[in-house]
């Protein structure tokens, strides 16, 4: 089975939609990991696929012309007040645009409230033939991969863990020395590098300063044996100063990820 490339919006969120596409077409990527909507972050592009719906259509049209695959469709975030109608309705529209997975965040620091909620959109996903993805992040309530991976236990068959490598490292983990790591519970990768020492702002490296894939100390060979073929390979690397034009960015964060898996 050939490994399918996918090119994770953050890595151009300068870039909308329709843009954003364009460019992982013509750089060869096998399929996109979405935004509903622009992030509030200064560098983001300004967009809402669940507010605008002639967007959405023109979103849609294009994503089955270029032939790519929509992947992970995020964020479905858990909080304390965590609207059911909301996350339905936004669930729905990943079924619309094609997507595979939902890819879920948690911030609700009730652990009970939490896993209630996050089985609750487990059901929700599953019922809609979308797998839901829980991503660890240091500074959510499930900040480390074995958090996520026993959160996704919990939530339902259809749960499992979205391994942002950046993460995973920055939560004082490695898949490597894992004992308990489940590569079958791997329902998305994004795939990044950086130094072992965390920067002093994880938020800023998180969403602007990750380093391309084979060039950083995370070890990311080791990942590779561990991942069913069948799973594909985000690209999520952000970079505010980054030299090259998107284009060029996304062709070579290619070819660098494709060198890791051959």
């Amino acid at each position: 089975m050939t490994r399918a490339f996918m090119l994770e919006q953050l890595t151009l969120i300068e870039l909308d939609p329709l843009a954003f596409i364009d460019v992982a077409e013509r750089s060869g990527y096998d399929g996109i990991g979405l935004h509903m909507e622009g992030l509030s972050f200064p560098r983001s592009a300004r967009y809402s696929l669940i507010e605008d719906q002639a967007l959405r259509t023109a979103f849609g049209q294009r994503l089955t012309a270029s032939g790519l695959k929509l992947h992970v469709i995020e964020p479905f975030v858990v909080t304390p007040e965590t609207d059911r109608d909301a996350l339905r309705r936004n669930l729905d529209i990943a079924v619309i645009l094609g997507a595979a997975v939902a890819g879920t965040l948690s911030f609700d620091p009730d652990a009970s409230r939490g896993a209630d909620s996050m089985a609750m959109l487990s059901a929700d996903a599953a019922e809609r033939g979308l797998a839901l993805s829980i991503e660890p992040y240091y500074h959510s309530c499930l900040p480390t991969l074995s958090a996520a991976q026993t959160a996704a236990r919990a939530a339902g068959a259809s749960a499992g863990v979205t391994l942002d490598v950046l993460h995973v490292v920055r939560g004082d983990e490695h898949w490597s020395t894992m004992p308990d790591f489940d590569p079958a519970l791997v329902r998305s990768v994004q795939l990044s590098d950086g130094p072992l020492d965390a920067p002093e702002s994880r938020v800023a490296e998180a969403i602007a300063d990750r380093s391309e894939p084979g060039d950083g100390a995370f070890d990311l060979a080791s990942l590779v044996p561990l991942l069913p073929d069948h799973l594909p390979i985000g690209i999520e690397v952000p970079q505010a100063n980054a030299l090259l034009p998107p284009l060029e960015r996304a062709i070579q964060l290619r070819e660098k990820a494709v060198r890791l898996f051959t």
